[in-house]
């Protein structure tokens, strides 16, 4: 009787220990399998927002060639208007073809939402939300942020010192043009570049110098002081009730010229444009039926598009907060068109392949203005008044574009390659753990 009882206790300890290594076994396959499953769902989330790059750079062109209509060629209404019979066949097509390129300030509302769409993106797993590292969070955006932005205000100061010190008129609101003189004010002071460091300009400061397109980098940084705050909501309450909070902030920021202080109700007037993309993505990695729903009807907001320009083209300027709304849903809309296509679709493999104009599309951004504020100047003081053709608007775009690529891998790449290995590589954490559990099995 011991020993049936021996040799039955002995056939249930090996039927233990097989459990047990049968289920480190599952283990390991299900973390290899997970592993497996997350690197193909990463790929394809990858492929499938490639063209968010198409589109940044398509803005960034909208702007930079806009800007050089303005501060290269005179003019519509200053010059073409008062001689159409000065300007040949050619120099006719060439600006009925570069006239769209006009809409700068909508690009860079695309911008915002694109930002979000990115941003919020890290975070939009239901089943993954963790409170955030702010530390990290911060110094990673300003990483991005700062050394193009410090590259930007020096080739600020040296075109405009040297503009400057020519007695070039466009550098002292003296030129033939009411609209450069206008929007070209070139400050250089030490407080003003003290305010632009802290993303204080338009609101308490200018922008530096003539680089008049950084008033947008004011906002972007203060979405990005703002987010983790509303993050930390979302944890709490959930994300329609924040995006609830934020559409009532809105409201009130319309009164902003009468609270106190200015800069947090002007960046809260539209944060909401922001949050566009935060709420795309939201909906987009949601599986829950209204979502669903709600990414469905979403394609549909770009309609808002044909009449936000119409309404631009009307000159609204006073509504300027809600034009930019209407925008917003037209963009967000037009980004979610974009994402139900298939990636084989020709829209999208376009987009795909401008994804090198979106690599430089930051430093296109903040380049581009001073550079052109230099030649405009050179060229209205040799000849006194800007060239009727758009040779120097094209030859400028060209140019500007090739620059800003090859600088990029200097200002912007050394700054935002990640030195830690993805999760998806060998070496890994996650496949630390899994050579682990596997060796622990043959052991």
């Amino acid at each position: 009787m011991p020993q049936i009882l021996r040799s039955c206790f002995k056939t249930a300890s090996e039927g233990v220990k097989h459990v047990s290594e049968t289920s480190k076994l599952l283990k390991v396959c299900e973390t290899l399998g997970n592993h497996r499953e997350n690197k193909q769902n990463h790929h394809l989330l990858v492929m499938n927002i490639r063209f968010l790059d198409g589109l940044r750079g398509i803005a960034a062109l909208m702007v930079l060639i806009g800007h050089a209509r303005l501060l290269l060629w005179e003019g519509y209404t200053a010059g073409f208007k008062t001689h159409p019979e000065a300007y040949s066949v050619l120099d006719k097509a060439f600006m009925l073809a570069l006239s769209p390129f006009r809409y700068g300030h909508e690009m860079v509302v695309l911008f915002f939402i694109l930002s979000g769409f990115v941003i919020h993106l890290r975070f939009a797993n239901q089943a993954d939300r963790v409170p955030m590292l702010l530390k990290t969070f911060w110094y990673k955006r300003l990483k991005r942020l700062y050394p193009p932005l410090l590259f930007a205000f020096l080739l600020t100061f040296v075109l405009d010192s040297i503009g400057k010190s020519n007695g070039w008129s466009i550098y002292f609101q003296q030129t033939p043009y009411g609209n450069i003189n206008r929007d070209i004010v070139s400050i250089t002071e030490g407080s003003v570049f003290l305010g632009n460091l802290l993303f204080l300009m338009s609101v308490y400061v200018t922008t530096f110098g003539s680089n008049v397109v950084t008033w947008s980098l004011m906002f972007e940084w203060w979405f990005y002081v703002l987010y983790p705050l509303f993050y930390a909501l979302i944890l709490k309450i959930g994300f329609k009730k924040t995006s609830g909070l934020i559409l009532i902030l809105f409201l009130i920021s319309f009164f902003k010229d009468h609270l106190a202080p200015l800069l947090l109700w002007k960046v809260l007037n539209s944060f909401i444009i922001w949050w566009m993309g935060a709420a795309l993505v939201e909906v987009w990695v949601n599986r829950e039926t209204t979502a669903r729903k709600i990414y469905a009807l979403l394609p549909y907001g770009v309609g808002a598009l044909p009449i936000a320009f119409y309404l631009k083209e009307k000159n609204i300027e006073s509504f300027y907060g809600v034009l930019d709304f209407i925008f917003g849903i037209g963009f967000t809309g037009l980004i979610a068109v974009c994402l139900r296509l298939n990636p084989r679709h020709t829209i999208i493999r376009v987009l795909n392949s401008l994804k090198p104009l979106g690599d430089c599309s930051y430093t296109l951004y903040l380049i581009h203005v001073p550079i052109f504020v230099f030649t405009s100047g050179w060229l209205i003081h040799t000849n006194g008044v800007l060239p009727k053709n758009q040779y120097y608007v094209i030859i400028g775009t060209v140019l500007v574009t090739i620059l800003a690529y090859l600088l990029h891998f200097i200002i912007e790449i050394p700054f935002t390659k990640s030195k830690k290995k993805d999760v998806y590589t060998e070496g890994s954490l996650l496949n630390q753990k899994v050579a682990k559990n596997v060796t622990q099995l043959h052991d």
